[in-house]
């Protein structure tokens, strides 16, 4: 098969054009130059180096070199740009964080002073995590502040200290203050109210179950199981009452006890209040409430506290 060799000569005068012409005729010319040379294996970029007898594919190899080199320094900088952006949004959030402890973010409050103080007799050296956790200890901390009666009420003050530790590590790493660890007593509290959260407390109502279960997958995130109960648990709240009695074999009751199951908490709890509102139900014991609306005793007390403290 006969090969067509390359007409260099008449390429140069097209090439000539392309550089010199104005812009309509350099778009033509660089068209007719790559129609001449691509049948050769040749690009646009192969053409300056043909003509000057270069060697094309060392060319070539400096050519993607050089382009591989320009697209890291472009990768670099788009990189150098996002941090600079991160650092700056991290600074206009660092400022929001201490505007709202009014700059004070990092000073102990009242109920983590108490917490320090109530401890201080409990450490062994001047180090600040150096404490003897004794039950007396854990005691002193679990007078230093009054405990949660409830599961939410326990879950509420474990978010606080939570908040209080991320917002003050988030700063300190804004501002490039090495890392914040949170005192020791504030951690030991915030102990004392997960095991309230987790077993110590009983649950009241089925939304107690779910704030439970719910918190309990929060803090151990990897726990499938807890997940999945979590899970199972919202998908039973979201079901309507009939469904799930007509899910679920009917247990050995009696018609009272089925008819507090068919109403709603949400309908127990406005009951158990009316009752505890009335001349009668003031003279009734918690146990009478209770049996009498289908609840348990500990619902009833909780109410007459919320109740009384409005």
């Amino acid at each position: 098969m006969l090969t067509m060799r390359l007409d260099m000569e008449r390429l140069r005068k097209i090439w000539a054009l392309a550089e010199r012409g104005i812009a309509g005729e350099a778009i033509v010319a660089k068209a007719r130059a790559l129609f001449l040379v691509s049948p050769h294996g040749y690009d646009l970029d192969d053409i300056p180096v043909l003509l000057r007898g270069g060697d094309v594919e060392q060319a070539r190899k400096e050519r993607a070199e050089m382009r591989a080199e320009a697209e890291r320094r472009a990768q670099n900088a788009a990189r150098e740009e996002y941090r600079r952006e991160q650092r700056y949004a991290a600074r206009i959030k660092a400022d929001e964080i201490e505007r709202r402890y009014d700059g004070k973010l990092f000073e102990p409050g009242p109920a983590e002073g108490a917490l320090i103080e109530a401890a201080e007799p409990y450490r062994k050296s001047y180090r600040r995590d150096d404490y003897g956790w004794s039950y007396e200890a854990i005691d002193a901390l679990r007078a230093a502040l009054p405990l949660p009666t409830t599961i939410n009420e326990a879950i509420a003050e474990w978010r606080r200290w939570n908040t209080l530790h991320a917002d003050r590590r988030f700063v300190c790493r804004a501002r490039k203050q090495g890392v914040w660890i949170s005192q020791e007593p504030v951690q030991r509290r915030m102990q004392i109210v997960a095991d309230m959260v987790t077993h110590e407390l009983a649950a009241a109502d089925f939304d107690d179950l779910l704030a439970r279960v719910a918190f309990m997958s929060e803090v151990k995130p990897g726990d499938a199981g807890l997940r999945a109960i979590l899970r199972d648990l919202e998908r039973v709240r979201e079901q309507p009452v009939e469904e799930q009695h007509d899910s679920a074999p009917e247990p050995r009751r009696s018609v009272r006890s089925r008819a507090h199951q068919a109403r709603t908490a949400t309908e127990r709890r406005a009951e158990v209040e009316a009752i505890l509102a009335s001349e009668e139900g003031r003279r009734m014991t918690l146990r009478q409430v209770a049996d009498l609306v289908g609840v348990s005793p500990a619902t009833v007390m909780n109410l007459k506290r919320k109740m009384e403290s409005g």
